[in-house]
């Protein structure tokens, strides 16, 4: 990155040589605004190189009561200003409310996790609760619902809550919802709850804070800030200002930690089906993963074009071993099976979810926690910690 001085007409510019987009100069200025010049028609009087140097500010580890697990992604990040990146931040000097336990991962975007970070996180949590700690993880949104619902199934069986609370917009924007959900998740990580949860903002309004239970969760705008919802149920709490608390839906009580089962395979893919699906696709995926989850349409079709081709597929890759799983793009409703002959057909091959209400991403988290950890592929259809309802919920979201 270069400090430029850049003559276009009449007019100098000085700012920051961020890109050349389209013969374009992309100039960004002291008051923090971009500009594009035309190459051809701007000349660069002055430049010199630029390095912008990032403060570093890091809150200490003092213990306590409450360990903080940090992982990284956006709650964690700030806004260099000169050059409009955004940077890893430790400063949480001004809003962690008391003395805690700090565990840094090292720090990292939520969509470059990996079923390696889950099996490391799932025992860090389970270690912490095991001392008596209460845990509250800082994470990236974008996967954020992947994560809580592997650390539900890792566990399961949990002495308090464990509360993952994220941001969409950085600290450092007066319009952050950083402040509100990490004040509440604090809240959230001393109710009589036994599951691991997600806290976020309710509306878009820094009025209330909704507890969601991990496994029924799902990040559903790219930058609102009530971006989470619970879909089919799981809206287990809402937390409004200072800490008034309303319990919305029955809740796992707290339990004594059990067997923990920390390993996820990373042997597993989640494919959603589509018109037009190839069968080179879809018998590539089969064949080089030991299970996959299939979006589905509606009630978890996969579509009559070359139906005998997919079903032969289809049966290949159950015979060799592969774990097949069917859930529906819908995402409010559950999986049958039985109500068109395309779902029968599918039934009959062994496909794994037929009566589910299971998410697509909390069904590949399970397909891959199942695999990993060698264990009955007949746990797929038990309903472990409230990640599969008895009865659909329909309406609004």
């Amino acid at each position: 990155m270069k400090k430029v001085s850049i003559k276009w007409k009449d007019k100098v510019f000085e700012g920051l040589l961020i890109n050349e987009i389209d013969n374009h100069y992309q100039i960004k200025l002291k008051s923090g605004y971009n500009i594009l010049i035309p190459v051809e028609e701007s000349t660069i009087e002055k430049e010199e190189p630029f390095q912008s140097i990032v403060p570093e500010k890091k809150i200490e580890d003092q213990g306590g009561d409450t360990t903080i697990i940090l992982t990284g992604g956006t709650i964690l990040s700030k806004v260099d200003y000169e050059t409009g990146a955004v940077y890893p931040s430790e400063d949480l000097s001004e809003i962690i409310p008391k003395p805690v336990k700090l565990i840094k991962f090292p720090l990292k975007f939520s969509e470059d996790f990996s079923p390696e970070d889950w099996e490391r996180l799932s025992k860090t949590v389970y270690q912490e609760m095991e001392k008596g700690q209460k845990v509250i993880i800082f994470h990236g949104t974008d996967t954020m619902h992947f994560s809580a619902s592997a650390v539900a199934f890792a566990i399961r069986s949990f002495p308090k809550p464990a509360v993952f609370v994220g941001a969409q917009r950085s600290s450092d924007r007066p319009s952050s919802d950083q402040f509100l959900n990490i004040q509440h998740a604090f809240i959230a990580s001393q109710l009589p709850i036994g599951e691991s949860v997600i806290v976020m903002h309710e509306t878009i309004s820094d009025v209330s804070t909704n507890v969601l239970r991990g496994v029924r969760a799902r990040k559903m705008h790219t930058s609102r800030r009530d971006a989470f919802k619970a879909l089919g149920g799981g809206k287990l709490v809402r937390i409004e200002g200072e800490g008034k608390i309303t319990y919305l839906e029955p809740h796992l009580p707290p339990r004594n930690l059990e067997q923990l089962l920390p390993k996820f395979s990373d042997n597993v893919a989640l494919l959603y089906t589509y018109p037009g699906l190839s069968l080179d696709l879809l018998q590539y995926v089969l064949e080089k993963h030991k299970g996959v989850v299939i979006a589905g349409t509606g009630l978890g079709h996969l579509g009559h074009p070359k139906e005998k081709e997919k079903l032969e597929i289809l049966k290949s890759a159950i015979e060799k071993g592969t774990l097949i799983a069917m859930t529906s793009q819908t995402l409010n409703g559950r999986v049958n099976m039985n109500v068109y002959s395309a779902g029968r057909k599918l039934k009959q091959l062994g496909i794994l979810g037929h009566e589910l209400d299971l998410l697509p991403e909390t069904a590949y988290v399970k397909l891959s926690w199942i695999i990993g950890n060698n264990l009955n592929p007949e746990n797929y259809h038990k309903n472990l910690v409230k990640e599969i309802n008895k009865r659909s919920l329909y309406g609004v979201f």
